[in-house]
């Protein structure tokens, strides 16, 4: 093999990786973002799952960004009353979406929300409303409680989806 080559093909085979992972080539992708978040959590890089844990100052800072962009959010309802009219939701949306139904999150979480006119979709594993996260103990982290039904209602009539 040439020398250009030895040069030439790593070259082209780390430009293809790249575009791969960024966007910039890429056409807009039509349709709705949902922001998917699991917990809020003060120290999120103090888990051996990081990447589901935000800071909440940090939350707050995109949920700020959102709305200075002038970003509104669905429920899962609109989203699917939407697609059932065959209608396209309206631009700039986005469906904020919150798994687990960790009780500190939440709570914490729900204020930010209502503050900026934002609404959010929590899903919980119902057989285990009012208890904690059972499922993380095997992985070794930290023990969260999870939201009982009296709270639950509570978001449910600030206008989140249950």
């Amino acid at each position: 093999m040439t020398t250009w080559a030895v040069i030439v093909i790593p070259v082209i085979l780390a430009g293809l990786g790249l575009s791969a992972r960024y966007a910039f080539w890429r056409p807009d992708i039509p349709g709705v973002p949902a922001l998917m978040y699991h917990y809020l959590a003060d120290d999120p890089g103090r888990t051996a799952l990081p990447k589901l844990r935000v800071a909440p100052r940090r939350f707050e800072r995109q949920m700020d960004f959102l709305k200075s962009r002038g970003f509104r959010t669905l429920c899962c309802r609109d989203f699917v009353r939407y697609a059932g009219e065959g209608v396209s939701p309206p631009e700039r949306s986005v469906m904020i979406t919150f798994d687990d139904g960790a009780r500190e999150s939440l709570l914490r979480a729900a204020p930010v929300l209502a503050e900026r006119g934002f609404c959010a979709t929590v899903f919980v594993a119902s057989d285990l409303v009012g208890e904690y996260n059972r499922w993380d103990e095997p992985k070794g982290e930290p023990r969260l409680d999870l939201l009982d039904w009296s709270e639950l209602k509570s978001l449910a009539e600030a206008g989140w989806e249950i």
